[in-house]
């Protein structure tokens, strides 16, 4: 018997308390451990663990990558560039991180995503190669090993 799951409950998947019943899917009943999966979903289930595992480490890599270009974008000392990098900040107050200093307008004007393409000028200029897309740290699940 699992967690939640009452020992008068007639069939994997239908979940009834005093007052009501549902029905939930396989797959979910195998996520809260439910059900015990066949020995085909457990073979399924640990390639996906195994290929969550290896996207998540990739991500990482990714990820600590990107703060060492960042870092090193950030220790750039000549006053031009540093006045104009401080300028194109990043700006974390919403949803995604945008730039600060670019100028954007209308009524469905949306912010540029940052790095911006000054701050990826700047960068080329000096050979820091910064990444493409989010900068934020990949998720972890609890448990997760």
């Amino acid at each position: 018997m699992g967690f939640g799951r009452p020992a008068w409950q007639p069939t994997p998947g239908i979940f009834q308390t005093n007052s009501f019943s549902f029905r939930i899917s396989r797959g979910m009943a195998l996520d809260f451990g439910l059900a015990e999966p066949t020995e085909e979903e457990a073979a399924e289930r640990a390639v996906q663990a195994a290929e969550y595992r290896r996207k998540r480490d990739a991500d990482w890599t990714t990820y600590l990558w990107a703060r060492e270009a960042l870092d090193a974008l950030d220790a750039e000392r000549n006053p031009i560039a540093r006045r104009v990098l401080d300028l194109h900040r990043p700006d974390e107050s919403s949803t995604w991180v945008t730039c600060a200093g670019c100028d954007w307008s209308g009524y469905d004007g949306e912010a540029p995503e940052w790095p911006c393409r000054t701050v990826r000028e700047i960068a080329g200029f000096h050979g820091i190669e910064l990444p493409t897309g989010h900068l934020t740290p990949p998720e972890t699940k609890r448990g997760d090993t």
